[in-house]
C-alpha cells in the first residue's frame, strides 16, 4: 500500500513536470511570436 502511494505520487510529481514543460515552451513561442514593444 506506501509502496502504491509513492508510485502515485511519483506520477504526480511528472504529469506535474510534464505540464510546466509544455507551458512554459508554450509561452516561450508565443514571446518569440509577439514583438515586444519596450
Amino acid at each position: 500500500m506506501e509502496r502504491r502511494r509513492i508510485t502515485d505520487l511519483v506520477e504526480l510529481v511528472g504529469s506535474g513536470i510534464g505540464f510546466c514543460t509544455r507551458f512554459l515552451e508554450g509561452a516561450r513561442r508565443k514571446a518569440c511570436c509577439t514583438p515586444w514593444k519596450f
